[in-house]
């Protein structure tokens, strides 16, 4: 399918906007699992989340550090509206390594700090 860039712009917008709704907490949050899915961290994001999209592609404001909640290896991630409905998500990787979200390193301890900037999303 070929989009144009004004159409895929409002796709993108439309969904990162999404983390804006609902009323349980006062922003999104992204979140971070094992590959079973066991939580590692959950980061909040800044509301509104994302910047409006330039060329098929927002950036993220600031995502808030978090404390790691158990050691894990992160494996996928999930972006999360203020009600805690799951908006969209994949897998992650260390830089370079291919995941939708790349980060320095997916060994992840309890109790240190999880620190991600910037991020985007991109829609194709």
């Amino acid at each position: 399918m070929n989009k144009s860039t004004h159409a895929r712009n409002v796709q993108c917008n439309a969904i990162t906007g999404l983390i804006n709704q609902g009323t349980g907490t006062p922003s999104g949050s992204l979140r971070i699992f094992t590959s079973d899915s066991t939580l590692i961290t959950s980061l909040h994001l800044s509301n509104p989340a994302f910047a409006d999209s330039t060329d098929s592609t927002a950036v993220a404001y600031q995502i808030y550090d978090a404390t790691n909640l158990v050691t894990g290896t992160a494996s996928i991630y999930g972006f999360y509206d203020r009600d805690s409905s799951f908006i969209w998500g994949g897998t992650v990787s260390t830089i370079g390594g291919g995941g939708e979200l790349q980060i320095n390193s997916t060994s992840l301890v309890e109790d240190s700090t999880t620190s991600i900037f910037p991020a985007y999303y991109a829609v194709q």
